[in-house]
């Protein structure tokens, strides 16, 4: 469990819940974004679990949209062989939500243990299911996604990752794993692994869409382009995007507030051809307020 990296309450809650999860022998579907680690959680809670002698077969939607897989015999055979190689461990079925309508039946006929699934694995026990879903469970029943029937037989047990952008805290913890991984993998000497305050700033500030996946691969380039030990926030885009605020972090409140004040007045006088009343409504003050903010900035409104 120690690969999940992070000690945010959200973080530790999942941790927490996999473990009991693991213990257990119920189907489980574990529901997050993409990016977030389901598939590796899938893992961990093979390996955590009485089944872990036996094997771990992982299915993908992908394996039934190939040039040759057209055909709907074609398309039985391969989640059949799946189902068979996992007799006994864990079939483990990725983004179930974007199979096949075919496969889809297939799974509930295998919950169900009807159309002779039984004898598949006669001698052992049923592969216990955990499969994966980026789409919330509300989400899955109101678009048809996935079938009423279906989902409720994958979620004996649900387990649901928290996104990235919210539990941020988490963020220090993972980049010191990610940059030490990623620079022995890479073979690259790096100066220390310290974060300076441009990259913490930017990596936290950063709403991560892509998740932990794109956290991972945003260190990579670091190590990767590193220029003498030293890694170059810059290379990141979207750390190219600066804090809109970040000249006033050296400043008083008084004097961040004349800047803003200075530089709306302006826009708005510039904006309306110095009619005062105009950007007076605009600005949301009165006119009195107005002059004398003209006045105290010593702006010509000629």
């Amino acid at each position: 469990m120690n690969e999940i990296v992070g000690l945010s309450p959200a973080i530790v809650r999942v941790k927490r819940s996999a473990r009991k999860i693991a213990r257990s022998d119920e189907d489980c579907l574990i529901i997050g974004e993409a990016g977030v680690g389901k598939a590796q959680l899938a893992t961990i809670i093979h390996r955590l679990s009485r089944r872990r002698e036996y094997p771990f077969i992982r299915i993908f939607p992908a394996e039934f949209y190939g040039s040759n897989n057209g055909k709907n015999g074609e398309l039985t055979q391969i989640l059949d062989r799946a189902i068979e190689a996992a007799a006994g461990g864990t079939l483990a079925i990725f983004d179930v939500e974007d199979f096949p309508d075919q496969q889809k039946f297939q799974l509930q006929e295998l919950l169900h243990g009807s159309n002779g699934y039984q004898k598949v694995w006669q001698g052992r026990a049923r592969p216990r299911i955990i499969s994966t879903s980026k789409l919330n469970p509300q989400k899955v029943l109101d678009d048809g996604a996935i079938s009423t029937k279906l989902y409720f037989k994958l979620n004996r047990l649900t387990l649901e990752i928290p996104a990235l952008r919210s539990r941020k805290q988490d963020i220090p913890y993972l980049y010191h794993q990610f940059i030490r991984n990623s620079a022995k993998a890479q073979g690259i000497s790096l100066n220390g692994y310290s974060l300076s305050d441009e990259l913490y700033d930017g990596l936290m500030l950063y709403n991560w869409p892509g998740n932990v996946k794109e956290f991972k691969n945003c260190i990579r380039t670091l190590v990767v382009t590193a220029e003498q030990g030293r890694v170059n926030p810059e290379v990141l885009p979207f750390l190219n995007h600066r804090d809109p605020l970040k000249m006033f972090a050296e400043k008083s409140l008084p004097e961040a507030v004349q800047i803003v004040e200075n530089y709306l007045l302006k826009k708005a006088l510039s904006r309306f051809e110095g009619n005062q009343t105009k950007a007076a409504q605009h600005l949301q003050i009165s006119e009195a307020s107005l002059r004398y903010k003209l006045k105290k900035y010593v702006i010509d409104n000629k």
